[in-house]
């Protein structure tokens, strides 16, 4: 018996060192941050840690999926999340059990993220290699140039976010290619709904997912396909269907997101955000720039490049050592694929609607860590390949390669720069609580209260906002604060104009001979009043609108057409009443037709339940009844 407890102590004592190694290798990107706490200098500023608070509350306050941001664009209100990607703000949501911190909440949050992407990397690489080699290639694909990129320079967690969670879509495609039975329908359908699961989650994340990863996923899997030593045809066929089938649903279960998108597209003022400098054709990158950053540009993201030479480099002899596995050798041919696409070559592909919504072709380098690692896959094929390959030879090879990317990779050279507020110090907790305020209470319509180029303005705006918040006025310990925000706005190209703060009721009554008084319940994201007046008069809800409001007047709906009716010209509601006792609720109840949206996802949801049902009655007739023995030959193969 001693033996055995022995051996057990010690297998579970080297299961733990291994899961404490692959934990540490995945949080390599925030090792930086974690040693140095403080908001690093991105071009998003302190715009993440808002956007996330201010998501937050809204769910506080029972809204599941919020859309509508009371507090911004100088507290008259803005739909940010009617058009921007919420996977990051929903995990980041679930911190604010933990901490108050905002900065804490942030770092807990990538690194929950950094570990999925080092898990999934890790189940990915196991599908082809031994452990020590995936944990290898976990800290290769941690230490590619543009996750620093992205949490340093550009600082689009969001776009990281994606980067972190591809490897688990092709983890389930390449596992469910690999299913060659089709008589082992309960792995089958498991892996299937992997897939379907994992690319909404990555699809929910940001619109460069959604532009791309499908057809990444339809390529790989139609390459593996044809490239693998298959059974029947029909199986191939099959499979081919039920991938098509899973991506899809994938798809239908994101449409919350990116079909709001669409839907509402029209009646925001989302052209802003497509002209000029935005424009995706202009902005196509050299492949100097590309392998070699601050050798081609210096002035380019702090000299960081895209992919970085040896990594390029490695990735390509990966693929060509591995050409023979069909997932490497779809990897090679995908990576290259968006190489050429982000150079100057690629620019016929950004003149294509939806393409030329990506902005920045170069986004394109989020797929690029999880394609080199695929690559780099084919090294440890070479043994297997060529059989005299000297295996001693190769390790110190692979050894040599790994450290030369780690010497050159920016997160574990260069590390971050804090941001500060224009020569002053690092943003603390108690200025970001002003920040917090300041969208409310500046000047509407500007960078400082929409935080981005005002793309999500409502298109029916016919005139400005009032010169003046809604919001009421700041600390006055937060004075300078802002006025250093002022500053350093001003300094990035935008207009630091403000407005005098007027502070104005959410609800507010034109006649000063009514009395108005909050009903029980009312927020910021429920605006219910009741109100009493001996004259007739109109009451101007202080919110922008946008098609999704709901209005209700002594407990009857107002229809779209009557609110649109009664705007004013600067985009606010306005109601008329009637002299007497009234009740008004107002509250942002999600884009148009989302009940058809959701009536769709649910009948695609009973389609595949239905399918598998039917796949796992087949497969018991199979084994239970002997007539129908013939068609479990034409539909099963040898696993």
């Amino acid at each position: 018996m001693q033996p055995n407890v022995l051996r057990q102590a010690f297998a579970a004592t080297r299961m733990l060192s291994f899961s404490l190694a692959l934990l540490a290798i995945a949080l390599i990107p925030l090792w930086p941050n974690w040693v140095e706490q403080v908001l690093p200098a991105t071009h998003e500023w302190y715009r993440y840690m808002l956007l996330a608070d201010w998501f937050a509350n809204a769910q506080s306050s029972g809204i599941f999926y919020p859309r509508w941001l009371p507090q911004m664009n100088g507290g008259f209100g803005y739909p940010q999340f009617v058009f921007y990607q919420p996977g990051y703000f929903f995990l980041h949501s679930w911190t604010v059990a933990v901490t108050d911190d905002f900065l804490l909440r942030q770092l807990l949050t990538l690194s929950l993220i950094a570990f999925l992407g080092g898990l999934g990397t890790y189940c990915l690489a196991r599908c082809f290699v031994a452990p020590g080699a995936a944990l290898v290639l976990v800290m290769l694909f941690q230490i590619a140039p543009y996750s620093h990129i992205n949490l340093y320079v550009r600082g689009d967690l969001s776009e990281w976010m994606v980067l972190q969670l591809l490897p688990w879509p092709f983890f389930f495609l390449f596992k469910f290619i690999g299913i060659r039975a089709i008589r082992r329908w309960r792995e089958r359908a498991l892996t299937w709904l992997g897939l379907s699961l994992s690319t909404a989650l990555v699809c929910y994340c940001h619109p460069v997912a959604l532009l791309f990863l499908p057809l990444l996923l339809c390529v790989a899997g139609g390459l593996c396909l044809w490239r693998s030593q298959s059974s029947s045809s029909s199986h191939v066929k099959q499979i081919g269907m039920e991938l098509i089938c899973a991506i899809l649903l994938g798809l239908v279960l994101s449409s919350p997101y990116w079909l709001s998108v669409v839907m509402m597209k029209p009646f925001a003022n989302t052209k802003v955000a497509l002209i000029g400098q935005f424009e995706a054709w202009k902005n196509t990158a050299s492949l100097f720039n590309i392998l070699f950053g601050s050798f081609g540009n210096p002035k380019t993201f702090n000299g960081t490049e895209f992919i970085g030479a040896p990594f390029a480099l490695l990735a390509l002899a990966g693929a060509w050592f591995g050409r023979r596995i069909p997932p490497v050798f779809a990897a090679g041919l995908m990576y290259m694929a968006i190489v050429v696409l982000i150079t100057p070559a690629g620019q016929w592909l950004w003149r294509i609607y939806p393409f030329l919504l990506i902005q920045f072709p170069w986004r394109l380098a989020v797929f690029v860590p999880l394609l080199q690692t695929l690559c780099m896959l084919g090294f440890w094929q070479i043994p297997i390949i060529y059989p005299g390959f000297p295996k001693k030879s190769l390790a110190i090879g692979l050894a040599g390669a790994v450290g030369i990317l780690v010497a050159w990779s920016p997160i574990l050279r260069t590390g971050f720069k804090p941001l500060d507020i224009v020569h002053g110090h690092a943003l603390t907790q108690q200025e970001l609580l002003c920040l917090q305020d300041f969208a409310q209470i500046a000047l509407p319509g500007t960078y400082l209260t929409t935080l981005d180029a005002g793309e999500w303005q409502p298109a029916n705006v016919v005139r400005s906002l009032p010169s003046t918040a809604r919001g009421a006025p700041g600390d006055q310990g937060c004075q300078s604060t802002q006025r250093r925000v002022i500053q350093m706005v001003d300094q990035a190209g935008h207009p630091p104009v403000f407005g005098q703060s007027d502070p104005r009721p959410w609800v507010e009554v034109m006649s000063a001979n009514w009395a108005i008084s909050p009903l029980p319940g009312a927020s910021p994201y429920n605006l219910a009043s009741q109100m009493k007046g001996s004259e007739a008069t109109s009451v101007v809800i202080n919110q922008l609108y946008l098609p999704g409001w709901r209005i209700m007047v002594d407990d009857q709906p107002l229809t779209r057409q009557e609110i649109e009716r009664r705007l004013m010209p600067d985009g606010r509601m306005r109601i008329d009443l009637t002299p007497g006792n009234h009740s008004i609720q107002a509250w942002y109840d999600g884009p148009l037709y989302w009940q058809v949206r959701d009536f769709i996802i649910g009948l695609a949801i009973m389609t595949a339940l239905a399918y598998w049902l039917r796949q796992w009655r087949a497969t018991r007739g199979c084994f239970r009844d002997r007539l129908t023995g013939n068609l479990c030959e034409q539909n099963n193969d040898a696993a």
